[in-house]
């Protein structure tokens, strides 16, 4: 499942697995050799990304997409240029609820899972940290409640009673369903992973109600201690170096009301007959089993393939679908973005455009309706998302032979080769 197709993942044999589950520690290895490894015209891949840099704002003037950045000690910078990549994906900006950006009282340390390697190498490894609260129900809460356990401390894990509950964890060699995704998804990579969580963690299916300098209170009037404060809270899926304008003129999702009457009543049409044609394809989706409504409505994202914007075919956003594996995902897109400026790919004339986007939004919606509601969520629909991809492209997207293709998963390796058939595809 790992790796990109021109370079194959290496696993050292000493390597701790689990059910083919690795560390991460190699994982990172492979993507800092990924960059040093490759060399275009004398410049590496790593030698061209500029560290440190926070994008304060984009705007285009002029055909010429501007980006201003600030780096701490270097100060503000422009970059130019007449094509823009957005490839900031879905994990950049971590959320953290209102209550906890406001409060004042609590002396400890709250912090977002997106810090947590730091924290478990440093105050996890204190003696003075004892009491350790997380905060969330996800896959990264419960990694950093195990290891907060697997560190000595006395945990306690907080499940906010509105919430979706504790993820869904297969096993890890892969038994189990979760069909509609209507809560997190996650796998468990311990075998003493479900008893260390029972004979070990404190769970409180409760609301925070405040905070004091060293302890939580919940809603049922109970007081936690806590020295830490871990929150496994998600992302949000923003781009704020864009203004509301920009925002809802390149089709990310914004506030309805940002929306002039007529853009409204059009996309309201669309959707309602896309949903009508998924139901129909689909007839499984008419019953979706009991959920939680998604919060916060928006528009959905209206973007070709999850990727171009209907007004500006010199922008593109990369990794803003949810799919299910991030290599073969990341890798089909990028040859797509690549054919699209190049203009080897055409989108559809834009009321042909608007009904795929229409669609492709009605099947997040009615295929994950806890999570689809912003129309990019297609976790399970890898395959069928990245052949899309491929097949507009005019490359071959199955190229293991057939019995192959039909019985074994589909990754990003199976793409070795591909820059190669473009380029003889294209190179006249």
């Amino acid at each position: 499942m790992l790796g990109y197709s021109d370079v194959p993942i290496t696993i050292p044999q000493t390597a701790r697995s689990f059910y083919g589950c690795i560390e991460a520690k190699y994982v990172t290895k492979y993507l800092e050799d990924y960059i040093d490894s490759h060399i275009y015209n004398g410049s590496s891949l790593r030698s061209r990304i500029h560290y440190g840099q926070n994008v304060e704002n984009i705007e285009k003037r002029n055909d010429t997409w501007v980006t201003t950045t600030r780096h701490p000690q270097q100060g503000p910078r422009e970059f130019r240029g007449s094509k823009l990549v957005v490839a900031t994906g879905l994990t950049s900006v971590p959320y953290m609820p209102a209550f906890l950006q406001e409060q004042r009282s609590f002396k400890g340390l709250i912090c977002h899972h997106k810090q947590f390697g730091e924290i478990s190498r440093t105050l996890l490894s204190s003696a003075d940290c004892k009491n350790v609260a997380v905060f969330g129900a996800g896959k990264s809460a419960t990694d950093m409640v195990y290891e907060s356990v697997k560190k000595g401390k006395k945990v306690s894990w907080i499940i906010r009673k509105d919430g979706e509950g504790p993820a869904f964890f297969f096993t890890a060699p892969g038994r189990g369903s979760a069909f509609w995704c209507t809560g997190p998804l996650g796998l468990a990579l311990h075998d003493d992973f479900w008893d260390t969580l029972a004979q070990n963690v404190h769970i409180y299916r409760n609301d925070i109600r405040s905070m004091k300098a060293n302890s939580i209170m919940l809603d049922d009037r109970s007081e936690i201690a806590a020295d830490v404060l871990l929150c496994g809270t998600g992302w949000s899926a923003q781009y704020p170096f864009f203004s509301k304008q920009q925002a809802s003129s390149l089709g990310l999702p914004h506030p309805p009301e940002d929306d002039p009457p007529d853009e409204s009543r059009l996309w309201n049409a669309l959707l309602k007959l896309a949903e009508q044609r998924v139901l129909s394809d689909f007839p499984i989706l008419q019953h979706p089993p009991p959920h939680n409504a998604p919060e916060g409505p928006t528009t959905t994202l209206r973007m070709y393939n999850c990727i171009a914007p209907l007004n500006d075919p010199s922008v593109v956003f990369l990794g803003r679908a949810h799919l299910s594996n991030s290599f073969r995902t990341s890798e089909a897109q990028a040859i797509w973005a690549t054919a699209y400026f190049d203009g080897n790919v055409k989108m559809p004339p834009v009321a042909q455009a608007r009904r795929g986007i229409a669609y492709m939004n009605a099947l997040s919606r009615k295929r994950y309706p806890s999570h689809g509601a912003a129309g990019d969520y297609l976790f399970f629909e890898l395959v069928w998302y990245t052949d899309r991809l491929m097949e507009e492209v005019g490359l071959k997207s199955h190229r293991k032979g057939w019995w192959a293709d039909w019985v074994e998963p589909c990754l990003a390796a199976d793409f070795k080769d591909v820059k190669k058939e473009y380029l003889e595809k294209y190179s006249s």
